[in-house]
């Protein structure tokens, strides 16, 4: 039997979160490509995502209850990728932190960012564009 190209194509609604994460919350980072991997193995063509703002705990870590439309959450950069990139030279570990299958925001990088990445981004960034940063 001949299949016939209709022009369809299909996908998966899934959130970032949702993906298993060594730091609380699934992110941009190894396990992401290895999802967008099987996806294209399965012949699906799209992988949407639900809203990628900032969140806070007042609000229920709602993405439909955003501080800001036109931001991104900055607990989906992986900090591994940033560290193989160079962006920051280290990252503390959280060992701690244990893999469950519910998303862990009371535990996440979120605890961390601020003092360790960005100082370290900021004088990264006055160095070279932000368009490089692969992630």
């Amino acid at each position: 039997m001949e299949i016939k190209n209709t022009g369809r194509s299909a996908g998966v609604l899934m959130h970032i979160t949702s993906l298993p994460g060594k730091y609380g919350i699934g992110d941009f980072g190894p396990e992401a490509y290895r999802f967008v991997k099987k996806l294209k193995q399965a012949g699906q063509k799209y992988w949407q995502l639900l809203p990628l703002n900032p969140i806070e705990k007042s609000k229920g870590y709602s993405p439909y209850s955003p501080l800001s439309v036109f931001a991104g959450n900055t607990w989906f950069i992986n900090p591994e990728m940033l560290v193989s990139q160079r962006y920051i030279s280290d990252f503390p570990s959280l060992d701690t932190v244990k893999s469950t299958r519910i998303a862990n925001y009371s535990s996440s990088r979120m605890l961390l960012f601020r003092p360790t990445w960005a100082g370290q981004l900021r004088s990264h960034a006055c160095g070279s564009p932000w368009r490089s940063l692969k992630i």
